[in-house]
């Protein structure tokens, strides 16, 4: 609060708060930052006479506790947060927030908000909202095995816009024509669907002469592997896509012992110096 008194250039000013002289304070304004009981001693220096003006009491309020609150701080791009401002009676935020009205960050910021309260007085308080982006997952089709370029914490393969019950690894063998998608979480636990890949060549008898060729299917023991040139290494996952061998090769035959494997669906993935090719088999 400021406290002043009319300029006299033959008087001289000493400002008092409880009855004690303020160090410094001889001017005709004074800003009081602390409460109390304030006069003005005035000394003409001419008269040699001097006087006091009434008391005037200050009172100085606390700032509000202004505490910026948001619905949640981490989101995936195209969620909605709300941010809200608590301590105070009314809040302005900046970047255009409105107080309590939901909105989509492009990208991670940090907002600030302000809180007036009944005495008009005012404190601010930040919060910052981290905006991961979404995955971007890419599909390819290898002879109808269907695979995502890159990998992700959880999958579903989908069919002409349905998700397939069970289809929830990193590849799928498609089972029949239609168009294919695979939604995926990220390790933010941010999701996102994929390109669409048509696959129509389901039922089309397959050509005689294999670059690679996986059998017998089913398998009881003895899984044989033969390709045209050498392999670099053979990979094997369950029905979950979880993967459960995987064995580096430099020659064009091999074999994996499955003797000891359960009984179920399984997934071979054999690759050579010029191919990849995932076959799904089964273990007896």
């Amino acid at each position: 609060m400021v406290l002043s008194t009319p300029v006299n250039t033959n008087v001289n000013y000493q400002w008092y708060n409880n009855g004690n002289p303020i160090n410094g304070a001889t001017a005709n304004t004074y800003t009081a930052n602390t409460a109390g009981s304030y006069t003005l001693q005035f000394t003409n220096s001419m008269m040699n006479c001097s006087g006091y003006t009434a008391p005037v009491e200050v009172t100085v309020n606390s700032l509000p506790t202004v505490i910026a609150n948001a619905s949640q701080t981490f989101i995936c791009q195209g969620e909605q947060v709300t941010l809200t401002g608590s301590g105070a009676q009314s809040y302005t935020w900046n970047n255009a927030v409105t107080n309590g009205v939901p909105f989509a960050p492009a990208q991670t910021l940090t907002y600030t908000v302000t809180g007036t309260d009944i005495n008009n007085c005012t404190n601010t308080d930040d919060i910052t909202i981290f905006v991961n982006p979404l995955p971007q997952p890419v599909i390819t089709n290898n002879n109808n095995t269907l695979s995502t370029t890159l990998s992700y914490n959880t999958y579903q393969w989908n069919l002409n816009g349905n998700p397939i019950p069970g289809a929830i690894s990193q590849f799928y063998v498609a089972q029949q024509n239609g168009n294919y998608t695979v939604t995926v979480t990220d390790g933010t636990g941010c999701s996102n669907t994929s390109n669409t890949i048509t696959v129509n060549t389901v039922g089309i008898s397959e050509i005689t002469t294999q670059l690679i060729q996986v059998y017998p299917n089913p398998v009881n023991n003895d899984l044989l592997i033969s390709t045209t040139d050498n392999m670099s290494n053979v990979v094997l996952y369950n029905a979950l896509g979880a993967e459960i061998f995987n064995a580096e090769v430099n020659t064009n035959r091999t074999h994996v012992d499955m003797s000891g494997f359960e009984r179920g669906v399984y997934y071979v993935k054999v690759n050579t110096q010029t191919n990849s090719v995932i076959t799904k088999i089964i273990k007896q």
